[in-house]
C-alpha cells in the first residue's frame, strides 16, 4: 500500500491537513501524529482534515484520527473531518465515528464549524 503524505496549509486561522495515501498502521498514523503534536505545539487550535485523496484507512488509522481530536479538545480546539470517499465515510459510519467527529463535504462549513467550536455532531 501507499504510503500517507501529508501536506499542511494554513487558511484563515484553520489548520489544513491535506492527507493522501494510505492512513494505517506504522507509517501513516505515526507521520499523522507527529505533524499533529508539532502543529499543536505550535498553537494551532482549529483543524480540518482533508480526506479526499486516502485511499484506505485500518484501525491504526481510524484510532489516530480519534487521538488527533482528543487532544486537540483538550488544549480547547475542534476537528472536523473533510470529504472522505464513500468506502473511507462508509467505514467511519460503520464504526460510529460519525457521531464524534464531524465529517463535511463543503470546506467553508467546516472551517466555520471548527472556528465555532461545533464539528461534533
Amino acid at each position: 500500500m501507499a504510503t500517507l503524505e501529508i501536506r499542511v496549509r494554513d487558511a484563515d486561522g484553520v489548520t489544513f491537513f491535506e492527507l493522501t495515501g494510505c492512513l494505517s498502521m506504522a507509517d501513516g498514523d505515526l507521520r499523522l501524529r507527529e505533524e499533529f503534536r508539532v502543529a499543536l505545539e505550535q498553537g494551532c487550535r482549529h483543524f480540518v482534515m482533508d480526506l479526499a485523496q486516502v485511499n484506505h484507512v485500518d484501525s491504526a488509522g481510524l484510532g489516530e484520527l480519534i487521538a488527533c481530536k482528543k487532544r486537540v479538545l483538550e488544549h480547547g480546539g475542534e476537528l472536523a473531518l473533510l470529504r472522505p470517499r464513500p468506502r473511507v465515510r462508509e467505514l467511519l459510519w460503520m464504526v460510529r465515528l460519525t457521531d464524534v467527529l464531524g465529517v463535511y463535504e463543503d470546506t467553508g462549513e467546516a472551517s466555520r464549524a471548527v472556528l465555532q467550536g461545533r464539528a461534533t455532531p
